[in-house]
């Protein structure tokens, strides 16, 4: 027993890990961005910023697009500026600047509750949509369009989130002495010392290898569903983000290999400490 809950806390360890890892990289956050911009209601909502700012530039240069008559063509040039393949490689780009911003942000205790926000220079964007509409053509090569702020993760699940990195690094940053120590402790009272780090690593193993078949067969959304409070949870909210549907191969082999290696290692080990108690005797 004594050795499982030492392997069960190493192996929270690496899960730790790996999730503030995907945190660190930027994969929770590019996976935020690209469940937001895949939301009807969320491009609106950006699509509507987006007009207005340069609605506001146009008119200070004296362009009133509803009067020109091109109102419909506008604002329909920034519909499809929002849900484009560009404007979500420039916000990916805002966010991968702001990433040592974001991960202050997680761990900071006295920031104040609200989303994470990127703000993106849309200038050349605007530009280049409003050159479709040939009547405004002259006047969008001087333009200056204010930037758009689009809000990466909102303020609730921001605030979930933060509580949720701080118990990460918590485990982080203690389960694996926990763990060791639970290792030290079996081998203080075992009668068979020689076999418990053999029999701690293939329990790592054999969890790390469970772990990753769960994995294999679960979406995130089916696993934060497992989760206490569901997808809504503090939990919940954070393993969504940081085990995205495209992140999880990567993890299924990181943690694959790493199961290998301890069941490798305690195979050998195992065979070893078999062989010296043969030869003792």
């Amino acid at each position: 027993m004594v050795i499982l809950v030492g392997a069960a806390l190493v192996v929270m360890w690496g899960g730790s890990w790996i999730a503030l890892k995907a945190i660190d990289d930027g994969t929770v956050a590019h996976a935020a961005v690209s469940s937001a911009l895949s939301t009807p209601a969320v491009t609106a909502t950006i699509a509507d910023a987006i007009e207005m700012r340069a609605s506001a530039s146009l008119a200070g240069q004296g362009i009133d697009v509803e009067a020109a008559g091109v109102g419909q063509q506008v604002s329909d040039a920034f519909g499809a500026l929002a849900t484009s393949p560009e404007f979500k490689s420039e916000v990916l780009a805002q966010v991968d600047a702001a990433q040592s911003r974001l991960q202050e942000e997680l761990s900071r205790d006295d920031r104040a509750e609200g989303p994470f926000v990127v703000s993106v220079d849309i200038t050349a964007s605007v530009s280049e949509r409003l050159e479709g509409v040939l009547v405004m053509g002259p006047a969008t090569s001087e333009m200056t369009v204010e930037p758009v702020e689009v809000e990466v993760i909102s303020a609730p699940v921001f605030e979930k989130a933060r509580t949720a990195y701080s118990r990460l690094e918590y485990a982080r940053g203690h389960f694996l002495w926990a763990g060791l120590a639970f290792i030290a402790l079996g081998v203080a009272v075992s009668t068979r010392r020689r076999f418990v780090i053999p029999k701690f690593l293939i329990a790592v193993g054999a969890l790390t290898w469970a772990v990753a078949a769960v994995l294999m067969f679960a979406s995130s959304a089916r696993l934060t569903s497992l989760l206490p409070g569901g997808e809504e949870g503090t939990w919940g909210d954070l393993l969504a983000q940081s085990l995205a549907d495209d992140a999880l191969p990567g993890i299924r082999r990181t943690l694959a290999f790493v199961g290998l290696i301890a069941l490798i290692a305690g195979g050998v080990m195992m065979l070893v400490a078999k062989y010296v108690g043969r030869a003792k005797r």
